[in-house]
């Protein structure tokens, strides 16, 4: 497991209960999400989700306040973006779009009560975007 560069653990709630995800990123583009239980109770666990809609090395990942967002972000290849519904494990395909002027994606966080996220890129740019699922900025 030696193409792993990081582990993120967190706790969220999910169908009713609670539980642990572990998310993997890759050097190959996928971020898999796997139980904690099921990483604790077998070397070689399945995962919950796999996240393959990058092609290349994923630079950026993160959380937002409640982690019902996970974004990641391929600082190699222009406007490489992707955010991730983590209860229905669903990749948003409304945004971003191809006109959304990201550039190649450096670093990202979402602010404390996710009503935004905030990228920084290549030319030296910090992008912010509402969220509008989040009422509370």
């Amino acid at each position: 497991m030696d193409h792993f560069r990081y582990l993120m653990i967190i706790n969220i709630w999910l169908l009713g209960k609670i539980i642990s995800l572990e998310s993997f990123r890759s050097t190959s583009g996928i971020v898999n999400l796997y139980g904690v239980e099921d990483c604790r109770s077998t070397s070689y666990p399945e995962p919950l989700k796999i996240i393959d809609n990058l092609t290349t090395p994923i630079s950026a990942l993160c959380f937002n306040h409640d982690a019902q967002i996970l974004a990641i972000a391929s600082k190699v290849k222009k406007d490489s973006l992707r955010l991730i519904h983590v209860p229905t494990r669903r990749v948003f395909s409304n945004w971003p779009t191809a006109n959304t002027p990201l550039g190649y994606v450096n670093c990202m966080d979402f602010s404390p009560n996710g009503g935004y996220l905030a990228m920084g890129n290549d030319k030296g740019k910090v992008l912010l975007y509402c969220i509008n699922a989040y009422s509370k900025y």
